[in-house]
């Protein structure tokens, strides 16, 4: 097994400072965004993971395609699974898996969000797309 003050695979972080590590503050880039452009919804992913977070925020009607290839989980979330045996799905609804904060925007503002996050020193990544149907999250890439 691993211990708390083992190194996490393929890390140089030890487990004990892997799971106590402090969450990011969303508010500069955030306020920054907003003054920026429209947005549209967010939603801190927090427990819960993407999949019962983001519908909280879903107009009737709308849902969201995530791509989950589109980043990569911190090694964390790969130790977690892996331990655990834990299937991908439950992943996805249990944890953020390296996704903070969901930010909606309309596709003809994306461009601006990001370089706006960018300039904050945000890493953002475009993790999927509003698709017509029932308001729930749609995992594609597991």
């Amino acid at each position: 097994g691993l211990g708390l003050r083992d190194r996490l695979p393929g890390t140089s972080v030890r487990v004990e400072d892997a799971l106590l590590a402090v969450h990011r503050s969303y508010l500069k880039p955030i306020r920054a965004l907003m003054a920026s452009v429209p947005v549209q919804g967010m939603a801190h992913i927090t427990g819960g993971g993407l999949v019962d977070n983001v519908p909280r925020i879903l107009p009737d009607g709308v849902g969201i395609r995530v791509d989950t290839t589109s980043w990569t989980p911190g090694p964390l979330f790969a130790c977690i699974q892996q331990a655990g045996k834990v299937d991908a799905d439950e992943m996805y609804r249990v944890f953020n898996m390296g996704v903070g904060y969901v930010v909606i925007v309309r596709p003809k503002d994306a461009a601006r969000a990001l370089a706006c996050l960018r300039r904050q020193r945000a890493s953002p990544v475009v993790i999927g797309t509003a698709v017509r149907g029932r308001s729930v999250v749609t995992l594609a890439g597991l």
